[in-house]
């Protein structure tokens, strides 16, 4: 195993991250030294001033131990900032060599040990997530997500399982994509600065809360309209009555008293709840800071693409200021709001009202840009999400970008692709070196390979043409059926989401997803296998009878019933699927079954086409080459597979091959 994975070739995006992540190790390196020759120095800075205040002290000499002491202290000092700096760059330079580690993973087909599969967002109930891998363990997220927020991961997690349906959002996601792919390290520092805070993210409902509340509440609690106006007003008069009794002679203080003792009433009344405002200001504005270093790249970046331009102009508030700037601001009143542990800040609160002042600031803030806040949330994830995308087309850039169409229509097949003899097809040449077939067709793909498995892998041509819906494939075990759906299933889910796909010619028109793949009982509510897998069609049926453009997998259709029955049912499913079929509301599936006799509906159904895989048996060794072929399967494995797992056989009469 080791052998073949030496003599397998290294992708440039491999080498380029294995020299990244090299070069980063290295950096380290020095930052440990440096590090560590900094925190000498500290040591020897600390003690040498100590000694020679000491010294010099101890001599009777005040003004040298001063000198010595204050030299040695500000050397210290400027040593100490140093040495935080130098632990801030290593932490950063840790970071990005974890993640080119973590991207070299990727492309070497080692990316199961990444932590972060996405089980969270996994729903046992979803139409195609489980059936097609999307997370979880050994998952199409895990295997490329690279955002870190929650409204990052939510917002790719949201785009694989809820695939887009309008042909310009992902043609406008896949132009954004091809420019981000090659910013590797604009991208890269993306990721670092989002994993710089990757524990002081809130979630994302938090803020949205946070933003949605106003001073209407407080008003409702009994803060009067007048409020800000006193603010201002009785320190200013405080101030006065203080000053006065130097300059006018016989002028008490006792106003002065009753002042203060005015103020400290109003910073006990609401207290509780004006702390608690403050408090989830600071909480907010913590997370509002994380998000407005990723977003303040975006800002100053060029990036060309209309959707990237269109994210750019949501960082605006109403009066056409930047989210950066509108978020330093809240940085800077929740930093001044910071002083309030500070054993001198209860004497100013009572002086000047701070308190009060700083909920008004706050309160004026959301009222200027709190209405935007979930919307610059938003546009970070959406740019985390399609920095994911933008991976997975650096990594693999020997992928295309699927074609979108907005129905499906008369689409080209290159000239190498097998067209069946009994479709109709028209030659047109589109130059004298480049003869193409142009087939009425309704979803192509050529060299279609699944994403998630070890490169090479084989690679297939599909093609639904003019009028088929429904594909049955037949196959002995584990010749690659399964595989077939999934390898489908999951390019398109990629496709839709606006990645590319691992294909040489990808071409389709926006649908939704439906699969019965792995189904199991539950003893629980009492429902068999048998029962599940009508539950998972029934809700296939509903989505097209709701009139749904629909792309189906079915995998061994009714495996928990008798023959009889599993033929009967799957006849009639297969039949009524293709009389549900229409050119502005097409539905289209792949039907994988062990029953030959299905076969024959090609014969009598028009939107049916059997297609097949095979295997050969060699000098006492079963072989599969995983393509797909047209027609009926007619190879059979059943009982070698038994007598290779030690099962008895005999009495039964072995098919001929």
């Amino acid at each position: 195993m080791e052998q073949k994975e030496m003599s397998e070739p290294i992708s440039a995006a491999a080498v380029t991250y294995r020299e990244r992540m090299e070069r980063y190790e290295a950096a380290l390196v020095v930052q440990n030294r440096d590090i560590n020759r900094i925190g000498n120095l500290r040591l020897f800075a600390f003690l040498t001033g100590a000694g020679f205040a000491a010294g010099f002290g101890l001599s009777h000499r005040p003004v040298a131990a001063w000198i010595g002491g204050a030299a040695g202290l500000c050397l210290f000092l400027w040593l100490v900032i140093w040495h935080d700096q130098l632990f801030r760059e290593r932490k950063r330079t840790t970071l990005q060599r974890d993640i080119n580690r973590e991207a070299l993973l990727r492309v070497t087909d080692q990316w199961h040990s990444l932590q972060d599969d996405g089980s969270a967002y996994r729903m046992e109930s979803h139409p195609f997530s489980e059936d097609l891998d999307i997370f979880g363990p050994g998952s199409v997220f895990q295997w490329c997500n690279t955002a870190v927020s929650p409204a990052g991961r939510e917002q790719f997690a949201n785009w694989l399982s809820i695939p887009e349906q309008n042909p310009d959002m992902i043609r406008e996601r896949q132009e954004a994509v091809r420019e981000l792919a090659p910013l590797l390290d604009w991208r890269q520092d993306l990721q670092t600065e989002a994993r710089l805070h990757q524990g002081e993210f809130c979630a994302a409902d938090a803020l949205e809360k946070w933003a949605d509340e106003s001073e209407k509440s407080w008003k409702m609690r009994g803060v009067l309209s007048f409020m800000p106006i006193l603010a201002w007003v009785l320190p200013g008069v405080t101030l006065v009555m203080a000053i006065l009794p130097s300059l006018v002679p016989g002028f008490h203080y006792s106003p002065l008293a009753l002042m203060v003792l005015l103020e400290t009433l109003l910073l006990v009344w609401q207290y509780r709840a004006r702390t608690k405002v403050l408090q989830d200001a600071e909480r907010a504005a913590a997370d509002i800071k994380v998000h407005q270093q990723i977003l303040a790249r975006l800002e100053s970046s060029s990036l060309k693409a209309p959707l990237l331009q269109d994210m750019k102009n949501r960082l605006r508030d109403r009066h056409d200021r930047s989210a950066a700037e509108q978020t330093r601001r809240l940085a800077r009143i929740v930093d001044a709001l910071g002083n309030r542990n500070h054993q001198l800040y209860i004497v100013m609160d009572i002086l000047f009202l701070l308190d009060w002042h700083f909920l008004f600031a706050i309160e004026r803030w959301k009222k200027e840009s709190a209405a935007h806040l979930a919307d610059w949330v938003a546009v970070n994830g959406q740019l985390e999400a399609l920095c994911t995308l933008a991976g997975i087309a650096h990594a693999h850039p020997d992928w295309v970008m699927p074609e979108v169409l907005e129905v499906p229509e008369v689409l080209e097949v290159p000239e190498d692709r097998e067209v069946p003899e009994d479709r109709e097809v028209t030659k047109v040449m589109k130059g004298p070196d480049s003869p193409k077939h142009d087939v009425p067709c309704r979803f192509m793909a050529d060299g279609l390979g699944h994403p998630l498995l070890k490169a090479p892998c084989v690679t297939n041509p599909v093609l639904f043409g003019k009028g088929e819906a429904i594909h049955l494939i037949t196959g002995s075990n584990m010749s690659g059926k399964s595989t077939l759906l999934r390898t489908i299933g999951v390019n398109l889910v990629l496709a839709m989401a606006g990645a590319p796909v691992h294909a040489k010619a990808f071409q389709f028109a926006p649908c939704r997803l439906y699969t019965c793949m792995r189904t199991r009982d539950d003893i629980e509510q009492g429902i068999s296998s048998f029962y599940a897998e009508l539950l998972r069609i029934r809700t296939l049926v509903q989505a097209i009878e709701a009139g749904e453009t629909v792309f189906c997998f079915l995998d061994e259709i009714f495996k928990g019933t008798n023959s009889v029955d599993r033929h009967t049912g799957a006849q009639a499913l297969i039949r009524w699927l293709v009389g549900q079929d229409r050119s502005d509301r097409p539905v289209m599936g792949l039907i994988s079954t062990h029953d030959l006799e299905l076969g024959t509906l090609e014969e009598s159904c028009d939107g049916v086409r059997n297609l097949h895989f095979q295997e050969t048996y060699e000098n006492g060794r079963l072989h599969f080459d995983y393509q797909l072929r047209p027609g009926v399967s007619t190879t059979r494995n059943a009982l070698w597979l038994m007598k290779l797992a030690g099962l008895p056989t005999e009495g039964i009469q072995e098919e001929n091959r």
